[in-house]
């Protein structure tokens, strides 16, 4: 190795969840470790962070301490808690591992690759401190994502007093060399705890010299909206006047379809997507050699990841669907992606040219027989559910039914009673949802004209017509868990069909957005509907009339939205799509 080659630091960031599985799963950001461990030479230093939530973290001392831990981790996949440890995590090892004149490379996949972009403008905005400043990393990374709050000038003055003070001079202005990044999402965390990041994402007048972005064309969890750059593909200038070069492409496939995590023999796609940015990465710097010291092509790269594999490279690709495998991804939203649709940094979209990679065309893959849709799912899980939710109604309408002969009825015992006692029940139940609809229509019906405030009250006193309206609340949450199961299976199938497999430049359906939401409306208008018709009652039986119409009124305007969110649901399951290949879908 020549002694003038500089060395090479590069971080590996991994998406929520992902961490080293043994070859079985393992992301593109873990293959590149492998690669760089087998084709890389000894003027690299390779730093991996393992992702958010991910089920590697350090075993329980004790049964309370594994509880602990395990919600540490569901805490981790709910709400993002653990990413800016992460990001801290990286900015130390490059505070520890600098040197004047090392290159840096920053990759990353899905939250990773937010991480890693963090991590990166850390180091436009501050430089790298000094090893012995570890304590500033916290505040480093608050006046950071303070300048995400719209304090850029306070933030920037901040940013220039810390260079000064804490970073050596030769680190107080580093560029960053490659920024490689699989489909970056552009919120943390699980709704309705999910904080998105809405900052201008641009490369120009900055310290990034070359940067790569994989985006997948197919993935329609909403919550994993992509974080892409707002500037066109293209030439730019560093702020010292380097030239500086950006280029995101979108690939066929879902967000795992692009950043990897499925068995190595159902990784087609992912692996265009892993050989076109690590190749981009070679052709920029990064030292991955073939056996006779030339540098790795696209195809190269491939076909060094699967020489050691016992199993045959893949060879039809299939487009995965987390929706397919976990439908109840839809009480989060769905929504199909525009590439090109980005956000400006002040709260609006801009529209910027969006470019594929040949692959899309080349492979042709068609839907539904080359997705995971094409695969039957099993409908005794859904029989199951349906049979939790004829249960739960049944029970819901016993409740509140006012009269002892029902309320003393055992399902248990009297199995056969309450089976025929059923449309008793359900007449109940939809009196009590005309009740949360229509109470002050009905009350003011029932008194003279101008007794506003006396039909209020009639309207709020009906509750007390129904047995035990409170008890019914609680199991009504059972109730939506069931019909939420049953629900999501049948809307993510009829969301695949009419969103089909895309192509960049293909007309959104702002009508199959809109619906993606339905179910989410439905089901978070029902949780809302329970508390305030819990409050509701509960204050119809104190002094406090006045505030129970007000919750009365939330209660009415929740159950309006909960049957608005049943219409969209039963419009999205019955609408029929179009039958076809790529781009398949609602006109």
């Amino acid at each position: 190795m020549n002694a003038s080659t500089p060395r090479q630091i590069v971080l590996c960031c991994d998406g929520t969840n992902n961490n080293l599985t043994g070859g079985e799963n393992d992301t593109n950001v873990v293959r590149l470790c492998q690669l760089l461990r087998t084709h890389g030479d000894e003027q690299q230093l390779v730093f991996y962070d393992p992702g958010v939530g991910n089920p590697g973290e350090l075993p329980g001392a004790t049964v309370w301490d594994s509880i602990n831990r395990y919600g540490e981790r569901l805490a981790g996949l709910a709400f993002g808690r653990g990413v800016y440890e992460n990001m801290a995590e990286c900015y130390q090892f490059l505070m520890s591992s600098y040197q004047p004149g090392d290159e840096l490379y920053v990759f990353g996949f899905s939250r990773g690759a937010f991480t890693a972009r963090s991590v990166a403008g850390l180091v436009n905005m501050f430089g790298i401190l000094q090893p012995h400043m570890v304590s500033m990393v916290p505040s480093l990374l608050h006046v950071y994502f303070s300048d995400r709050d719209s304090r850029g000038d306070s933030a920037r003055r901040i940013a220039r007093q810390a260079t000064q003070l804490f970073a050596d001079p030769f680190e107080q202005h580093v560029n960053i060399h490659f920024v490689g990044v699989w489909d970056t999402v552009a919120s943390v965390g699980m709704p309705p705890f999910s904080k998105q990041f809405t900052a201008r994402a641009d490369v120009g007048g900055k310290r990034f010299l070359n940067v790569r972005q994989a985006l997948a064309l197919d993935e329609y969890r909403a919550q994993f909206a992509p974080r892409q750059y707002v500037d066109p593909n293209g030439q730019y200038r560093s702020d010292r006047g380097l030239p500086v070069s950006l280029k995101q492409l979108w690939f066929s496939g879902a967000h795992c379809d692009v950043g990897g995590g499925y068995a190595p023999d159902r990784l087609a796609l992912a692996d265009r997507a892993m050989g076109w940015l690590v190749g981009e990465a070679v052709q920029c710097g990064l030292r991955l050699n073939t056996a006779d010291g030339q540098p790795m092509s696209d195809q190269q790269v491939l076909e060094a990841l699967y020489a050691d594999l016992p199993s045959p490279k893949p060879l039809v690709p299939v487009a995965h669907s987390e929706l397919h495998r976990t439908p109840l991804w839809a009480v989060t939203g769905m929504a199909v992606r525009t590439p090109g649709r980005v956000d400006d940094g002040a709260g609006g979209r801009q529209t910027i040219p969006a470019e594929e990679h040949p692959s899309v065309q080349s492979l042709a893959v068609a839907f539904p027989k080359d997705t995971d849709w094409a695969r039957p799912r099993p409908w005794l899980p859904i029989l199951g559910w349906c049979l939790a939710f004829l249960v739960l109604y049944g029970g819901i309408g016993q409740m509140l039914l006012k009269s002892e002969h029902y309320a003393q009825l055992s399902f248990r015992a009297d199995l056969w009673q309450a089976v025929s006692s059923y449309p008793a029940f359900l007449a109940t139940n939809l009196d009590f949802v005309r009740w949360q609809m229509f109470w002050f229509y009905d009350g003011l019906a029932a008194v003279q004209r101008g007794q506003i405030w006396e039909g209020l009250i009639t309207g709020l006193q009906q509750v007390n017509l129904f047995g035990s309206p409170r008890w019914s609340l609680l199991w009504d949450l059972g109730l939506i868990v069931a019909y939420a199961q049953v629900l999501s299976r049948f809307c993510v199938a009829g969301f695949a069909r009419g969103a089909g497999l895309r192509r960049v430049g293909q007309p959104v359906s702002r009508w199959l957005n809109r619906l993606g939401w339905a179910l989410p409306l439905m089901v978070f208008s029902d949780v809302g509907e329970n508390l305030f018709t819990w409050l509701t009652v509960t204050l119809t039986h104190s002094e406090y009339f006045f505030v129970a119409a007000i919750t009365g009124a939330l209660m009415s305007l929740l159950a309006l939205l909960k049957w608005l969110g049943l219409v969209g649901v039963v419009w999205l399951v019955l609408w029929p799509g179009r039958a076809g290949g790529r781009g398949a879908g609602w006109t």
